[in-house]
């Protein structure tokens, strides 16, 4: 019986062990998480919206923006201070969808938790309402690389160029 009790307590002790480890990895990702999401926002309460919708030259060459023409947008890239990452930054995308209307998306670096924030800012006539929305990217762990479709419709969908089979 003794071997028993004794066997019994080891068991519920590597369990709690076992949770104890599991709520203590959930705290430090929500940690990470916060950290990311909260530069997101520093980030985005420096920019000067005004001088963005209004898609001002002088601001943008001050922000060292680029212009993709192939997909009509500005992008920017910052390091971020006190980064142990040599090649970590903050990406900025910045397009205009419609007149009066700008679309800026901030991506966090990938060992920040693979968040992105993105806001689609507008002039009203009193203000400028510009609404946050944070969305997580994707997750190493979803990504398969080397791996073949299931079907071959999912397959045309990855697909941008198919040769053409022989004639």
């Amino acid at each position: 019986m003794k071997n028993f009790v004794g066997f019994a307590l080891f068991v519920g002790l590597g369990i709690l062990t076992s949770l104890w480890a599991q709520l203590d990895e959930q705290r430090n990702q929500n940690a990470d998480l916060f950290k990311a999401r909260q530069m997101l926002i520093e980030c985005f309460a420096g920019l000067d919206l005004q001088r963005i919708i209004e898609q001002n030259a002088e601001y943008f060459e001050e922000l060292d923006a680029g212009y993709d023409a192939d997909n009509q947008r500005f992008f920017i890239e910052q390091p971020i201070a006190g980064s142990q990452y040599r090649d970590a930054g903050l990406l900025m995308l910045i397009s205009y969808p419609r007149p009066g209307e700008a679309e800026i998306c901030l991506y966090a670096p990938e060992h920040l938790s693979w968040q992105w924030l993105r806001s689609r800012v507008r002039r009203v006539p009193a203000c400028i309402n510009a609404p946050l929305v944070f969305e997580p990217m994707q997750q190493p762990d979803d990504m398969m690389p080397n791996s073949q479709p299931a079907s071959a419709t999912m397959q045309l969908q990855h697909c941008k160029y198919e040769p053409e089979m022989g004639n």
